[in-house]
């Protein structure tokens, strides 16, 4: 495998392994928020190893910030809001 031993191997067998059907936004936010930007850069030059709809999520990983993500972004910094996103 051309990604063995690289974060891109590990995405792409955990990916293969949840399934497209298991596969939820919530994969993707986590990763997103634990991969270093280095690893990002890793998933997007692998991307063309993995299965199209593999190759997909890895660049949205790497790529994408939704609207979610940029406002749990901006609520941990304003340091007013709950990890529950209430406001204290």
């Amino acid at each position: 495998m051309a990604t063995a031993g690289r974060v891109s191997g590990l995405v792409i067998q955990a990916f293969r392994w949840l399934g497209r059907e298991h596969l939820e936004d919530a994969h993707v936010r986590i990763l997103r928020k634990r991969l270093s930007a280095a690893d990002k850069r890793v998933l997007l030059a692998d991307r063309r190893h993995a299965p199209p709809w593999i190759a997909e999520v890895m660049r949205r990983v790497a790529v994408e910030q939704d609207e979610q993500d940029q406002g749990e972004d901006r609520r941990a910094r304003s340091g007013r809001y709950s990890e529950e996103g209430q406001y204290l």
